[in-house]
């Protein structure tokens, strides 16, 4: 499915399986929510070498992660979906073709089972456009003063007494 050029570049996709283009379908349209569940199955569904492989690369692409273990599926997860939903293509671009089948027919199988691929038959296989005003979710930090204020219902800044 992917193949490289020289081990600095980036990977160059080649023509799509059904299978990775079910799994981009899952994760261009699926809620950050399940796509966490059908993740936290996939990655659980793969054996430790397989999870080593993926934290690797997650660890390499997004520099995060650096003290979990192969045993945390749920954390790699995460950082995947996250990763992939920030920047598509981050983690799964980068990823052995092997690995990225194993856990592509994870994440479909999951998928079909919660529905996930409904609408799949009339997808064209374009991303979503993603407007530039609509907040992924994803903070590479925590604002404690903003997080206050929506906590307490305020919109914007500042503390009051």
């Amino acid at each position: 499915m992917w193949t490289r050029r020289h081990h600095d570049e980036a990977p160059v996709p080649h023509e799509e399986s059904a299978l990775a283009r079910s799994y981009r379908y899952v994760l261009r349209t699926a809620g950050e929510d399940a796509l966490k569940d059908v993740h936290r199955a996939g990655v659980g569904a793969l054996d430790a070498g397989d999870r080593q492989v993926l934290l690797t690369t997650i660890q390499t692409q997004l520099m995060s992660g650096a003290r979990l273990g192969v045993d945390r599926a749920d954390e790699i997860s995460r950082l995947l979906v996250l990763g992939e939903r920030r920047r598509a293509g981050s983690v799964i671009a980068h990823l052995p073709s092997d690995v990225l089948d194993r856990l592509a027919t994870s994440v479909v199988h999951e998928s079909e089972s919660a529905g996930l691929l409904e609408g799949y038959d009339e997808w064209d296989g374009a991303d979503p456009v993603v407007a530039d005003d609509v907040d992924s979710g994803y903070r590479s930090g925590f604002d404690t003063v903003r997080h206050y204020d929506i906590v307490q219902g305020r919109a914007e800044g500042g503390f009051s007494t």
